[in-house]
């Protein structure tokens, strides 16, 4: 069951009148699509999402996993996080219902009237929460993963070859400098992390762009806690993440290394997401790449 962007609509159909009886189906359309599964939105009310992997096994065990993180995360909400109704491990399916608001990449023209105080407000004390989640208790689903600064620098590099054509000239030679640098010094940091945490995954009312859900914990992990702050960092600028670090529990010297760990995981991964945009189509995530890409190197 578990695959790509096909018509979905009849499998969809059998799945809710089984495993849901009560929910008829009146409407179904694609909600998005990306590396690790795509969803659809039921009836503007529920959201059904496939797993991809090429692992035959692999969607089951993204399944499984994912619905062990949301039994965590959901005991530290606000803001929201998707609550299943369904998980059906041997399809690689999740069906959660539709959190009310708009992810902050779809509302790029309304960010001037952010407010940054009360976005870093609920953000920081929401990851405050997460990255206390005891760690031991949460190895046997959620898997470790850890670049270190040399491979996140490697990474960065083969991203950049592929977009360098659309890479502003001016800002070639300070990426390249960048890229040229010896890696910083390693952490020994690590918590649970949503680990994909950019405004794709950030849902915020549209009309008072407050934040009412994070979504998507696919990639959820056990990592360095600067990750969860890098991608705000790249796609909203200084001023979110300094709002966030303000409103985040930890002494001064914690503080400064999520900071200093953020920016540099930040400039890294600004290649991959414009590599996507590229790659899958999104105009979306090129043209925010574009404009972190300013921001991280002018």
């Amino acid at each position: 069951m578990a695959g790509s962007s096909r018509d979905r609509s009849s499998e969809i159909r059998r799945l809710l009148e089984h495993a849901l009886p009560g929910h008829a189906v009146r409407s179904i359309v694609q909600a998005g699509e990306g590396s690790d599964h795509v969803a659809f939105e039921v009836n503007g009310e529920l959201i059904v999402r496939f797993a991809k992997d090429p692992d035959p096994a692999g969607p089951a065990r993204q399944v499984r996993a994912e619905l062990r993180v949301l039994a965590t995360v959901t005991a530290l909400s606000p803001p929201a996080v998707p609550e299943p109704l369904l998980g059906a491990e041997d399809d690689g399916v999740l069906v959660y219902r539709k959190i009310p608001g708009t992810p902050l990449l779809d509302l790029r023209a309304d960010l001037p009237h952010l407010d940054l105080g009360r976005f870093g407000q609920v953000i920081g004390e929401f990851l405050s929460r997460l990255h206390r989640a005891p760690v031991s208790a949460l190895e046997d689903f959620a898997p470790r993963e850890r670049l270190t600064s040399a491979e996140w620098l490697a990474s960065a590099h083969r991203d950049y070859e592929r977009v360098i054509a659309w890479v502003p000239a001016a800002l070639r030679a300070p990426i390249e400098a960048f890229l040229a640098e010896s890696p910083p010094d390693e952490t020994q940091v690590t918590t649970l992390c949503h680990n994909d945490l950019g405004t794709e995954h950030i849902l915020v009312d549209p009309a008072t762009l407050v934040v009412t859900g994070i979504i998507d914990w696919a990639d959820a992990a056990i990592t360095d806690p600067a990750c969860d702050l890098a991608l705000i960092y790249r796609d909203l600028g200084t001023d979110a993440l300094t709002s966030i670090l303000d409103h985040y529990r930890g002494d001064a010297e914690r503080v400064e290394g999520l900071r200093q760990r953020a920016r540099f995981y930040a400039r890294c991964s600004v290649f991959g997401e414009m590599t996507y945009g590229l790659v899958a189509g999104h105009e979306a995530y090129l043209v925010q790449s574009l404009s972190a890409l300013r921001r991280l190197f002018s």
